[in-house]
């Protein structure tokens, strides 16, 4: 009936730089439908594959059914052989090699008058049932009808996250991948139906290498449509400098052809198969349920009735995963397979947290003050300008140099004022953070930064860098960890503030002298207007 092909060319380096789309229809510009396979094939028959005059004129002539052939060591016999070749290249024909039960199993290309130009042969024949494609016309919805499908949850203002560690083969080096997973409190309609939106952000140490914006619908029996995302990824330079964007992968339910997927059933079976997506060449991602009462164990605890699926897309074969969910909590583990069907990199659920409003900035220089609510604000690349408001609020200033507060936009330390516990990243680049009001959490993390707890018991990250840290009013906790550089603790109160140990030190691990503190010769920190010899174990705490 048709044929959509798509053919990609790479460079040396296995990367895609161009891509050719072509196909055919039965029924347009004089197209005919053809045989693909007689029912009851005999020698001599002959017939038309596909027919478009001056295009498309495959034909098949079958010459036998009682061949033999080896494949892959294997003797088989009764074998169907079918030449298949075109008027429109007379010199080029192929023979077609097809077993009872099993269909093609080899195929030999000849070119110029006969000679024999490539061999393809069958090496694993895989069972995973039919792959269903949801009616989604049978389904139906309800405005605000989301939020009750046991393993996704598309509760609005909820945040979650997942973590990755994944080692460069060749160099042994680990990089940390995280995601997070927020739904939004918009929606976008789609084919009449008002589906969640949900972003997706993945990190590479720190680096934003995937934003992607999905779209979910849940119908009236609890089943979770996917109707399609906008999706960008991002590659950097060595150097960490943005060079590249693409949006490969993007699609839309009615777009194009792009038809709904099923995310989630609400009742999932053993043993069902379905698309998750589909559009023709771009998003083909398919799901079979494996499982419905594995156990599972991750940082966070321990989980039983846990759904288990195996999740493939025929557009990279390789690409092959297990995903867990636990009823009640939601996806908790994704296993990519290598070639052996073993677990190779395992992304597991670290946590998830409820917020009122959502922030997020471009790559440029951002300006944001939150509510008097939970807010979540991600900056995003560039020197930005933050301020989150009076609620508890969650702060990430991305790469650059940043101004970040945690309640007011104010430069005051903002004693007296009934602030919000706030966590506040700094990222990459020289910021300034000021917790402001309320017992806040701040992390330089890489970069020459400024730290400032203000009012309130705070606990403070230097992170990377030579780093300035204050601890304001209240009991402070000033975190040291080894190989981050020398911090500069500016305002230590002996019986009031402490020394936090991170990553394994201890106190008994550590050297004194003068107002240094150092572990095996490395200088973690300098304490302003204090002899570090006269701190007892009191003044230190085990983070």
């Amino acid at each position: 009936m048709g044929e959509s092909v798509t053919e990609y060319e790479y460079d040396e380096n296995g990367q895609v730089i161009d891509t050719e789309n072509d196909g055919w229809l039965a029924g347009e510009d004089h197209t005919l439908p053809g045989i693909v396979m007689l029912a009851d094939p005999e020698e001599g028959d002959a017939y038309y594959q596909q027919f478009q005059l001056g295009e498309e004129e495959e034909q098949a002539l079958v010459l036998d059914d009682d061949s033999e052939i080896d494949v892959d060591g294997q003797e088989i016999e009764d074998i169907l052989r079918v030449k298949e070749f075109s008027a429109l290249e007379p010199d080029e024909f192929d023979i077609t090699y097809y077993a009872e039960d099993v269909g093609q199993v080899a195929q030999k290309e000849f070119e110029d008058n006969g000679e024999l130009e490539f061999v393809s042969e069958l090496v694993e024949t895989k069972d995973l049932g039919e792959t269903l494609l949801p009616d989604f016309s049978s389904a139906t919805f309800e405005p605000g009808a989301f939020g009750d499908n046991p393993y996704v949850a598309l509760t609005p203002g909820s945040v979650t996250s997942y973590e990755l560690d994944v080692v460069d083969e060749e160099t042994g080096e680990v990089s940390l991948e995280n995601n997070q997973v927020f739904v939004t409190y918009n929606t976008k309609n789609i084919l009449g139906v008002d589906a969640r939106v949900v972003r997706d952000r993945e990190y590479v140490d720190g680096l934003l290498v995937e934003d992607t914006f999905d779209w979910y619908a849940q119908d009236t029996d609890g089943n979770v449509w996917y109707m399609g995302e906008d999706s960008t990824s991002f590659e950097y330079d060595d150097a960490g400098n943005l060079i590249e964007t693409n949006t490969d992968g993007s699609w839309q339910a009615g777009v194009d052809g792009a038809l709904p997927g099923i995310l989630m059933y609400a009742d999932p079976q053993v043993g069902a198969n379905y698309y998750q997506e589909f559009f023709l060449g771009e998003a083909e991602d398919e799901a079979q349920v494996v499982s419905l009462d594995e156990s599972i164990s991750i940082g966070l605890g321990s989980y039983d009735n846990v759904l288990q699926t195996f999740e493939s897309t025929a557009l990279e074969p390789d690409a092959l995963e297990f995903k867990y969910y636990a009823p009640g909590v939601g996806l908790l583990r994704i296993e990519g397979l290598n070639e052996d069907g073993e677990p190779e990199e395992v992304t597991e659920f670290t946590g998830m947290e409820m917020f009122d409003q959502f922030f997020f900035g471009e790559n440029s220089r951002d300006k944001f003050v939150g509510s008097d609510g939970n807010d979540f604000i991600d900056g995003g690349a560039g020197n930005d300008k933050i301020a989150g408001g009076l609620g508890d609020d969650k702060i990430l200033g991305g790469a650059g140099n940043d101004v970040l507060r945690g309640d007011l936009n104010r430069r005051n330390p903002q004693n007296g004022i009934n602030g919000g516990d706030d966590i506040i990243y700094g990222g990459a680049g020289n910021d300034r953070i000021g917790g402001k009001g309320g017992d806040d959490t701040l992390y330089g993390d890489a970069g020459n930064d400024r730290l400032w707890g203000d009012a309130g018991d705070d606990v403070l990250f230097g992170g990377e860098g030579k780093d300035k840290l204050w601890g304001g009013r209240g009991s402070d906790t000033f975190v040291l960890s080894m190989g981050e550089g020398r911090d500069k603790i500016m305002d230590f109160e002996v019986g009031t503030d402490f020394i936090g140990l991170n990553e394994g030190l201890s106190f008994g691990q550590l050297e004194f002298q003068g107002r240094k503190i150092l572990f095996d010769d490395e200088v973690l920190a300098t304490v302003a207007g204090v002899n570090t010899s006269t701190l007892g174990e009191s003044s230190f705490v085990m983070m």
